[in-house]
């Protein structure tokens, strides 16, 4: 190395301010640029191939380490951060002050396996707000408010998490605090905190009342950016200056940053067993790696951290404008970055730096010393003098964490005691065999495994059973004993983490269950035929009975069943348990359900026309066609609510040309949805059923005329083909009649009514003009749109 300049090579989906703090930050004495084939150092934005990582031998530096995305996925960083909930809640019960410390991420659900979980979730809390992510993107892409659970989707792509929404605000708004984070070693655990970092504000004043804001409830600067209306679209604020306002707030800051210490140490001891096991699967040198993430915590108006995300090569560009704290912004990336090389050794003549010292432990020990020696910004936070209150975390903490938490506490704490096994032990012919209680896998330990998993079942501590082991040799050497140390802790540690060592009350992490109970039959009349709907899902049967309990009696009928079944992440509807339907989130389920009741209404002589039916007491009515397939006449419908005129979904008409309104459920428009009864039209707009539909709603009545809403403006002569084109196309049902007999048929009967195409900000006045005699005389410009009478 002495002989010729060391290379570094920049990688992955890279922008040059994302590099340029690196280059800079490096000796121009000692590096010069690689690539790909020749590197000492490598700075690599996203993540490297697994080849990559072969690379990554003593002499090398990389920075990444496999087994990141136990944090930087989304879903992954709650998945692990709920099964180090599960275990200390299995070993400690739910009052302890160990369990207590991790409420600091939201609840996930991640999709597919934990929709109906969700789904159940938001039926039973209707209160309770939340926010879909997806699972693997970075600046604020794809991120979202609910605005109704039943539209999350399904998908293997997505997550949801409970929305946060008592929010701490600065300057009236919502904001996060981004964290830097460093990852030097894995074994031991050595993390850092930046001293420094940002409040990343939103651009936009918070407020709850404007849900599909992104301005107002999302703080990523990539998204703020797009703000052209705010004077101040992204706004960072350093952390000196953030703890100073909240000292001018009246709140002292140091009880919060302990607890984001605190946060940031638990989470990374949560993925500590899975970096080991990735780097062993690579082939990587552990000593080559390591890791800088970008965490971001929100602070909830109880100054209570909550972890949001962990980035993956978190952004060193420059997004705030300089008035707004860009060069702040810049000043802190650039410094967080030399730090961060300097702590690394890369700067050193010796590179990479190494103890001199043969016994690992102390080794490891010196490492620590000259790290923390040239951190500049950087805080140790593991290994620290409180080893008692973090060893606890780790499934078993590895030898390096317990010897150096002892050297560094007044107080060592206990060496960890080895709980009972969960494997099954079979001994036959004289060997062991351990039977995985969670994988049903069977392993066979060697002579010595077997030994000491012998000896930790009858009680004794890892350096105990290092002891006993070290005496049954001949004449032991020093490093001998400590190879043998090193072992047993080892090969416990690793049971541990694969339970077959576990607390007797410790249980694998469970996926999020929905509760389900038998089916729940009940049966509507709809013209005449009776037919059951049934499930055993409880959000579908809450929105059955939000939209068809008027219509609803207990018990099955002698007619079809509709059932509507849970599937991985979505819903399907079958009729007599024959598939009808699939892949229906829940917002689906109610539209396609009403889709097939229409169907199951109609017999073999009657036609069916699926729209909106406006009718007076007195029997007559109007039927309204929908604007687009799946859509709604949404100022129609507001004003027959408004008149208080009966309103129903769906029209029969039989061999003699008479009209039957079916009644169903009308979708109403947003501003008539109340939650949590939402559903989402085929025009993507958000609407509810009317609950308050009622069987007495149907009936035969007189239809005055057909109103088809359209945007453009249709001429007379066009009108007749406008409405057979749409009515053939699927709002027309006739299961019994060739296309020819229905066409001939509906033509007939309308001959004998008015058809009209108008644009969607007259069908309101139409109706009026057409159901409310009294008005006619006021609406001399609605009169003038119906005049014309197409000759049919």
């Amino acid at each position: 190395m002495s002989q010729r300049k060391r290379r570094f090579w920049l990688g992955g989906k890279r922008k040059p301010d994302q590099d340029r703090f690196f280059r800079d930050a490096l000796d121009s004495r000692l590096w010069r640029e690689g690539d790909e084939s020749d590197w000492q150092a490598a700075w690599y934005t996203g993540m490297p191939k697994p080849a990559v990582f072969r690379q990554a031998s003593a002499g090398h530096r990389i920075n990444h380490i496999p087994g990141n995305n136990s944090l930087t996925i989304k879903s992954r960083l709650h998945q692990t951060l709920a099964a180090t909930r599960s275990r200390m809640l299995a070993r400690y019960g739910p009052d302890h002050d160990f369990v207590k410390r991790l409420n600091f991420f939201p609840h996930t659900f991640d999709m597919p396996r934990d929709y109906h979980a969700f789904q159940q979730a938001a039926c039973d809390q209707p209160e309770r707000r939340w926010i879909l992510k997806p699972k693997n993107s970075s600046r604020g892409r794809g991120i979202s408010v609910v605005k109704d659970p039943a539209l999350v989707p399904g998908g293997e792509d997505w997550m949801v998490q409970s929305y946060l929404d008592r929010p701490h605000i600065m300057r009236g708004r919502k904001y996060v605090l981004r964290l830097y984070v460093l990852v030097t070693s894995v074994d031991p655990l050595r993390v850092y905190l930046y001293e420094e970092g940002f409040a990343k504000l939103a651009s936009l004043p918070w407020s709850l009342d404007d849900l599909d804001n992104p301005w107002v409830h999302l703080t990523n600067p990539d998204v703020n950016a797009l703000n052209a209306d705010a004077d101040e679209p992204v706004v960072f604020v350093n952390m000196a200056g953030y703890r100073e306002w909240l000292r001018e707030q009246g709140a002292e800051p140091e009880p919060l940053f302990e607890r984001i210490r605190d946060l940031v140490t638990l989470t990374l001891i949560a993925s500590r067993e899975h970096f080991l096991r990735q780097l062993r699967l690579r082939g990587a040198d552990p000593a080559a790696c390591y890791e800088l993430l970008g965490l971001d915590c929100l602070v909830d108006e109880e100054l209570k951290p909550w972890i949001l995300e962990c980035n993956l090569s978190p952004s060193m560009e420059v997004a705030a404008a300089p008035k707004d704290g860009g060069d702040t912004e810049e000043a802190i990336k650039r410094q967080v970055i030399q730090d961060m090389v300097n702590l690394i050794g890369l700067n050193e003549q010796d590179f990479p730096p190494r103890s001199s010292q043969p016994d690992p432990l102390t080794a490891a020990e010196e490492d620590m010393e000259r790290e923390t020696a040239a951190a500049g910004g950087f805080q140790r936070l593991m290994p620290n003098a409180q080893g008692e209150q973090y060893l606890p975390y780790f499934p078993m903490p590895r030898l390096a964490d317990q010897v150096l938490a002892e050297r560094l506490a007044a107080s060592p704490p206990d060496s960890p005691a080895i709980p009972p096994a969960q494997a099954t032990e079979v001994i036959d012919d004289g060997k062991l065999y351990l039977c995985d209680a969670h994988t049903q896998r069977i392993r066979q330990p060697n002579e010595t495994a077997s030994l000491v998993w012998l000896l930790a079942g009858e009680g004794h501590g890892p350096d105990e059973i290092a002891k006993q082991l070290a005496e049954q040799c001949e004449q032991p050497t020093p490093g001998l004993r400590q190879q043998i140390r090193h072992d047993v802790w080892h090969i416990l540690a690793d049971w541990c983490d694969e339970r077959l060592l576990a607390h007797s009350a410790e249980t694998a992490p469970a996926a999020p269950e929905a509760e389900s109970g038998p089916l729940q039959a009940r049966t509507l009349t709809l013209a005449g035929r009776n037919i059951t709907v049934q499930s055993a899902d409880r959000p579908v049967i809450h929105r059955i009975e939000a939209s068809l309990g008027n219509w609803l009696h207990d018990g099955p009928g002698a007619g079809p069943v509709l059932t509507v079944a849970q599937t991985p992440g979505a819903y399907e509807l079958l009729e007599d348990g024959r598939h009808i339907d699939g892949e229906l989130s829940l917002a689906e389920v109610i539209p396609t359900l009403i889709e097939a009741l229409l169907r199951l209404a109609t017999d073999d002589s009657q036609l069916l026309l699926d729209g909106l039916v406006i009718r007076t007491d007195d029997g007559h009515g109007v039927l309204v066609l929908h604007d687009q397939p799946g859509g709604f006449a949404g100022l129609a419908t507001d004003l027959a609510l408004a008149r208080g005129l009966s309103l129903g979904h769906g029209l029969l008409i039989d061999e003699q040309g008479q009209c039957h309104a079916l009644g169903l459920p009308a979708r109403l428009p947003e501003s008539r949805a109340q939650r949590p009864h939402l559903h989402q039209s085929g025009s993507g707009e958000i609407c509810a059923y009317d609950a308050g539909a009622a069987a007495d709603n149907a009936g035969p009545l007189d239809i005055e005329a057909v109103l088809i809403p359209t945007e453009s403006a249709s001429k007379a002569q066009r009108e007749r083909v406008l409405f057979l084109e749409r009515a053939m196309k699927g709002e027309l049902r006739a299961p019994g009649l060739t296309s020819r007999e229905a066409t001939n048929r509906l033509v007939s009967w309308l001959k004998q009514r008015q058809v009209k195409t108008l644009h969607p900000d007259q069908i309101s006045d139409a109706v009026e003009q057409l159901l409310l005699p009294a008005k006619k005389s006021q609406d001399s410009g609605v009169t003038a749109a119906c005049a014309d009478r197409p000759n049919h």
